[in-house]
């Protein structure tokens, strides 16, 4: 499609919000680097990393066309993914805890490459991934066996639903069902493009600023969430948590104007 449509400047103002969120979050973690001591929270930070890069993804996204709500779903689902999977990880004050949650991720990852062996069309491919399989299960175990009396592997990685009522926001999970469906290319998702159905149904681009709510939102509240948990649990102490932006108390305004505006735009007919 090559229609672009300008973005709503109530949408610049969120943008602009949220990536100045993410750039400050990028600055202050620096206070909190990991020392290497332990696993989990450098994943962590990694996962961090790739939230942020989402994030400005979907700010450029957000910047250019406001006919790209689609893939800001799909950006806004791999935010609250890497989000939840980093907190997961430092949630536990025992810093054990976290050793046996980075262990499973790692255990996830051995069978990743199985998976993948099975799958070879050629003898080449599936040797290397069996060789990397064999090499994160021997490094895999064998931390496993160091680890203190009282602590033993997880028996499976739990699913994201888990994680997220291990961190006590389990009611996100519909949102991250929502952002899936593009994902899936579920007939949800290409409901954009269409209304009503059989012989009543109409084909066209019918996005607008109403699809960029819950993208924006969320991930927003991502950011905020890892900003705190990074800072307080990466490093080898707590780090004092300084507000995002220095307006971000008004910050929920500015989501308000945003949904007032697309009502308004959906009241007068136009895509939104």
């Amino acid at each position: 499609m090559t229609l672009i449509q300008p973005p709503d400047p109530s949408l610049l103002d969120v943008a602009q919000v949220l990536q100045t969120g993410a750039s400050a979050f990028t600055r202050n973690r620096s206070s909190a680097t990991p020392t290497g001591e332990w696993e989990a929270p450098i994943e962590a930070w990694d996962l961090a990393s790739l939230a942020v890069r989402s994030v400005e993804g979907l700010c450029l996204m957000a910047r250019t066309d406001m006919g790209l709500a689609t893939p800001a779903l799909q950006c806004a689902r791999a935010t609250l993914e890497h989000t939840v999977r980093g907190i997961w990880l430092l949630h536990p004050p025992d810093r054990f805890v976290g050793e046996v949650r980075w262990l499973a991720l790692v255990h996830e990852w051995e069978r990743f490459e199985e998976s993948l062996a099975k799958e070879a069309r050629d003898v080449a491919s599936r040797e290397e991934y069996l060789r990397r399989a064999s090499t994160l299960k021997d490094f895999r175990t064998g931390v496993s066996g160091r680890l203190p009396d009282g602590y033993s592997p997880l028996r499976r990685l739990p699913s994201l639903r888990d994680m997220m009522a291990e961190i006590g926001i389990d009611h996100f999970y519909p949102y991250y069902r929502r952002l899936s469906q593009p994902v899936h290319g579920t007939m949800q998702a290409t409901g954009i493009y269409k209304r009503n159905l059989g012989t009543k149904k109409l084909h066209g681009d019918f996005g607008g600023l109403f699809d960029w709510i819950l993208p924006m939102r969320l991930s927003w509240v991502c950011i905020r969430k890892l900003h705190e948990m990074v800072l307080r649990r990466c490093g080898p102490e707590p780090v004092e948590v300084p507000l995002l932006i220095p307006g971000e108390l008004d910050v929920d305004e500015m989501f308000a104007t945003m949904a007032r505006r697309a009502y308004e735009l959906r009241l007068d007919g136009r895509k939104g």
